[in-house]
């Protein structure tokens, strides 16, 4: 469901309605996206070379370029990717 779909179903609320309640969620994941895309947009993500993760522009294994998070990158994730990467990158 996309954002513009939850916001016309919450336009007519019905009590208990299961769509409603699927677009108050929709509604509650996209703010949560946007907080991690803001967050994470040019972080240091993983090695293009050998793929280890590390948080400095080459990497401490091979020496290989990092790859960083781009706008574009974070547009094509979901929630899920979102939160995975989140915890990854704060794990390092």
């Amino acid at each position: 469901m996309t954002i513009e779909q939850a916001k016309e179903i919450l336009k007519r609320p019905k009590f208990g309605d299961p769509q409603q309640l699927e677009a108050l969620q929709r509604l509650r994941d996209a703010g949560k996206e946007e907080e991690l895309r803001a967050r994470l947009l040019g972080k240091v993500m993983l090695c293009s070379e050998c793929g280890m993760g590390n948080r400095t522009k080459k990497c401490w294994q091979c020496g290989g370029e990092a790859v960083a998070v781009t706008k574009q990158l974070l547009e094509s994730w979901d929630l899920n990717i979102l939160e995975g990467v989140a915890e990854d990158i704060e794990e390092r």
